[in-house]
């Protein structure tokens, strides 16, 4: 569940779910690599999710993400870019159904 625009507690006791397996991750990284930018401004509801991302070097970042219905696009928002949304596929979608329930 999201903690709103901008924020978002990236300490690691604090995670709702943690994902360390590599199916998951391979389908997370697949979601940010292949997230299509939208140009324009953006208006969204409030964030359902936050994905936060701890690399193996140690780097982090945190996404906003709206899940959409099946056969739907999803969205992503950088939580240090609130200006910028990225969509990703129908497919992409129906894994990150899969992941969230």
């Amino acid at each position: 569940v999201s903690s709103g625009f901008g924020k978002m507690n990236m300490a690691s006791d604090d995670f709702y779910i943690v994902y360390e397996d590599n199916e998951t991750l391979e389908i997370l990284s697949s979601l940010i690599s292949n997230a299509v930018k939208q140009v324009g401004i953006v208006n969204m509801a409030q964030p359902e999710y936050d994905l936060g991302i701890i690399y193996t070097n140690g780097n982090k970042q945190g996404y906003h993400l709206w899940v959409g219905e099946k056969g739907e696009k999803s969205t992503l928002m950088k939580v240090d870019d609130t200006h910028t949304i990225y969509t990703v596929s129908e497919e992409m979608t129906n894994k990150l159904i899969d992941l969230v329930q």
